[in-house]
């Protein structure tokens, strides 16, 4: 894995010390307002989505990243070009990804196509009273969350920086197996 050293004194004003980062994020969340609203509360990935957002527009937010959670296909459900947009998602991807059922039955059926194709996960949840979003973001993250765990051994990085508010993990992470609700 690549790294990149900060200069704590950058981010302190004080000192001399360097602390080691991963250089890409060990997890990233894309998509449209579901993701968005995810990466609120999983401040430990980095999250690129955008309310409204088409599924094309969602092949240009992939990034490197250990786990990538994907939420598209709620804002085009009829678009005839839809499995090809996640197949390109899908394709762009250099990590194990994790996609976020859309709740319209034709995006959810897309999405769960291209997931079973690749062997990806699948996470399902509960609509808020709009039938598109999910009526518990915290929810939605705590699932999410439960893949970290298994990708990543569950394993922190150093405690040493914990004041800096810098999370990542450490190991090699992959998501294993697919399942629509990770186990606990």
């Amino acid at each position: 894995m690549k790294r990149v050293a900060i200069s704590l004194a950058a981010v302190l004003g004080v000192g001399v010390a360097l602390a080691v980062i991963p250089m890409h994020a060990t997890c990233v969340i894309i998509g449209d307002s579901i993701a968005f609203g995810v990466g609120r509360v999983m401040p430990e990935c980095l999250t690129d989505a955008k309310s409204g957002i088409p599924s094309a527009d969602v092949i240009a937010r992939v990034h490197p990243a250990d786990v990538l959670f994907v939420s598209a296909g709620s804002n085009d459900p009829s678009n005839p070009q839809l499995e090809n947009n996640l197949k390109a998602i899908r394709a762009k991807a250099s990590a194990a990804i994790v996609w976020i059922v859309p709740m319209s039955p034709s995006a959810a059926a897309a999405v769960k196509h291209v997931a079973a194709a690749h062997n990806d996960s699948v996470v399902q949840f509960e609509a808020s009273a709009d039938g598109v979003h999910p009526r518990s973001y915290s929810d939605l993250a705590k699932y999410l969350r439960k893949y970290l765990k298994i990708a990543c051994g569950a394993t922190q990085g150093p405690r040493l920086f914990d004041f800096l508010k810098i999370k990542f993990f450490t190991g090699s992470c992959a998501v294993i197996g697919k399942s629509s609700t990770p186990s606990s």
